[in-house]
């Protein structure tokens, strides 16, 4: 029995000084092997094309209101607001659907006698018509800020004591141009 287990001893010291010695020769072929790998590689690019935008959403609509005592009905406002893309420059023009395009001013035309009342678009009660070259050149503040509101009157500029019973509507068109 003592031969065996000298046997068993030996074959186990034997096995492990070759395991081990495997073991180093591999982590050498290892080390070897990574520092004479070679590589191949590539690049690509991450991008992003910002482009100018503007939006304009516009409040409700505008009734004037005549009197019996008053030559001209008292101006009423409402107000729409602008966002641009930061550093873009606008413009806004208002132009009445029966008016000369970009002029500021049109006419409130009745539903049944087709009578008209003269108007005009102002920033402020019976202030400077609001034409094509009145805003110029404003700059988008970008969309992480509130929109720009802007105010615009309606004044009337005929005597609607004059007007006959009906209902006067016209259309007026907001455009923002960057």
């Amino acid at each position: 029995m003592s031969f065996i287990y000298t046997h068993w001893r030996i074959t186990m010291k034997f096995n492990k000084k070759l395991l081990a010695a495997t073991l180093v020769t591999a982590g050498g072929f290892a080390a070897i092997s990574s520092a004479n790998a070679e590589t191949a590689g590539s690049t690509f690019e991450v991008g992003m094309t910002v482009e100018k935008l503007c939006t304009v959403s516009t409040a409700g609509e505008i009734s004037l209101n005549p009197t019996a005592t008053n030559v001209n009905a008292t101006a009423k406002s409402t107000t729409f607001n602008v966002a641009c893309s930061q550093g873009t420059p606008y413009s806004i023009t208002m132009s009445p659907t029966s008016g000369t395009a970009n002029s500021g001013a049109g006419v409130l035309t009745g539903e049944n006698t087709l009578e008209t009342l003269a108007y005009t678009l102002s920033e402020a009660s019976g202030g400077a018509v609001w034409d094509a070259e009145y805003k110029t050149g404003v700059v988008g503040a970008g969309f992480v800020v509130d929109p720009t509101p802007y105010t615009v009157f309606v004044n009337l500029t005929e005597d609607s004591r004059k007007a006959k019973p009906d209902t006067y509507t016209d259309t007026v068109a907001v455009s923002v141009g960057y």
